[in-house]
C-alpha cells in the first residue's frame, strides 16, 4: 500500500470558521486521512472600569465593568473576579450570551473600603468554562479616593455670567474642584457636589473676570 507523508499541515481559525490546509510531499494530493477539529477559543477580558474611578463621596462604593469577548464564538459564561488594594478577592459568575467582538456592562455591587485612596483590581477568568486563550487582555485596575462627606456649591450669576468662576483648595492650596464659566445669567446654575474630608480645612474662592464683583 502506497502511504504518503504529510510535510505540512495548518489550520486557521476566524469567527468560527476552521481552514485545514495539507500539503503532500510526493505531489500527489492527500487520498485519506483523519482530520481532528481543534476545541472552541475562548478569550474574554475587562476592557474597561466604569466604576469606581476618581473621586467617592460618603457611603457604598459602586463596582461596574465593561466584559468584552475577545474570541471567535459566543461567549456564554465568564467569572470576574475584583478585589481592593489586592486584599480578599471575591468572585462574580456572569452568565448570558456576548457575541465575538462584543461588550457589556456588569455591575458587582457596591462596597465601604473606607476613607482614602484605594485601587480597585478586576479580572475575567474562565470564559465558557476553558482556559482562557490570552490571559493578557484579562484585566485592568482603576485608583479612586473616598472622601466622608460633601458639600453642594450653589451659584446665582448676574448679568454677566461669563465673568463668573469658582474654586475650591485643599490644605496645600491645590485645586480639588472648579466651576464656571457660565452662560445663563441671573440664574441659579446647576449645584455641583463635591467630596470632602470633615476633618480637614478648605478654601472657597470666587472670581470675577472683570473685577467688580457679581452684582
Amino acid at each position: 500500500m502506497q502511504s504518503y507523508f504529510v510535510s505540512r499541515a495548518a489550520y486557521v481559525v476566524a469567527a468560527g470558521l476552521i481552514v485545514l490546509s495539507a500539503f503532500n510531499s510526493f505531489g500527489k494530493g492527500v487520498d485519506a486521512g483523519t482530520f481532528f477539529t481543534p476545541p472552541p477559543i475562548s478569550d474574554a477580558g475587562i476592557s474597561a472600569v466604569h466604576s469606581p474611578n476618581g473621586s467617592s463621596c460618603a457611603g457604598p462604593v459602586s463596582f461596574s465593568v465593561e466584559l468584552h469577548n475577545y474570541g471567535p464564538t459566543p461567549l456564554t459564561s465568564a467569572d470576574i473576579i475584583w478585589d481592593i488594594d489586592s486584599g480578599g478577592s471575591t468572585t462574580f459568575s456572569w452568565a448570558g450570551t456576548l457575541a465575538s467582538g462584543s461588550s457589556t456592562t456588569i455591575n458587582l455591587g457596591s462596597a465601604e473600603p473606607g476613607n482614602g485612596s484605594h485601587t480597585f483590581n478586576v479580572s475575567s477568568s474562565n470564559p465558557n468554562g476553558t482556559a482562557d486563550a490570552n490571559t493578557a487582555n484579562d484585566g485592568t485596575s482603576s485608583s479612586f479616593e473616598v472622601y466622608d462627606t460633601f458639600v453642594d456649591v450653589y451659584i446665582t450669576t448676574d448679568y454677566y455670567p461669563s465673568e463668573t468662576t469658582w474654586v475650591i483648595l485643599n490644605e496645600a492650596f491645590e485645586v480639588i474642584a472648579s466651576g464656571g464659566p457660565y452662560s445663563a445669567s441671573s440664574t441659579l446654575q446647576p449645584v455641583e457636589t463635591v467630596c470632602l474630608y470633615s476633618s480637614k480645612c478648605y478654601n472657597f474662592v470666587i472670581y470675577d473676570l472683570y473685577g467688580d464683583g457679581i452684582c
